[in-house]
């Protein structure tokens, strides 16, 4: 009996114990769950903000190179236009169109034998009219027909060469035939145009 007794109290002993520990890792388990799911949802909360803070920023910064790449294309179209500015006429400067016309001419051997500015048609009234007032930098173009005499090579390095002119030249109208009063030469009929800044 003394044996069995024994035993009992070894087992009440060890049952205790197995409880006390099953109870006391219950209470470690539970702790540890009360602070670290917490601590881990605290931790996901941040990654989020720092992955939103991180957006804004690399969004900020994009906006800031497009502006940057504004800024310069801006520059360029301005640069762009100062320099077609200079190659166009100023109000009343027809006669610089004429002169870097004849002096090119001269140049190359051709003779004018006739130059003349035409008369632009008037502008159409309507809705669009004052559409058009408003449009402070409209280029009008000012048309000179001309009639120049000379070799076919000297024509067209004329042509090639207005190409590099300090003023905006175009050709819109060109009819050339064999000039009869001068055999090996042709005659050319020519309708330049420069353009003047809107008044």
């Amino acid at each position: 009996m003394g044996g069995s007794l024994d035993a009992m109290i070894k087992m009440m002993i060890r049952t205790r114990l197995f409880l006390w520990l099953f109870v006391f890792c219950g209470v470690f388990f539970f702790g540890a769950f009360c602070v670290v799911v917490p601590g881990k949802q605290r931790l996901l909360r941040r990654q989020i903000q720092l992955n939103e803070i991180k957006f804004k920023v690399d969004t900020a910064e994009k906006a800031s190179r497009n502006l940057k790449n504004l800024d310069s294309l801006l520059q360029k179209v301005r640069d762009e236009r100062e320099h077609l500015n200079g190659m166009t006429l100023k109000p009343g400067e027809q006669a610089r169109a004429i002169s870097l016309l004849t002096e090119a001419a001269q140049r190359l051997g051709i003779s004018i034998l006739s130059i003349q500015p035409v008369p632009l048609p008037p502008a159409p009234s309507g809705p669009d009219e004052k559409e058009e007032k408003k449009d402070t930098h409209k280029l009008k173009p000012l048309l000179l027909t001309t009639e120049l005499g000379g070799r076919y090579q000297s024509l067209g390095a004329l042509f090639e060469g207005l190409k590099k002119a300090p003023l905006v030249l175009t050709v819109e109208e060109f009819q050339m035939n064999l000039d009869p009063a001068v055999p090996g030469k042709l005659r050319a009929q020519v309708t330049f145009a420069a353009y003047e800044e809107g008044v």
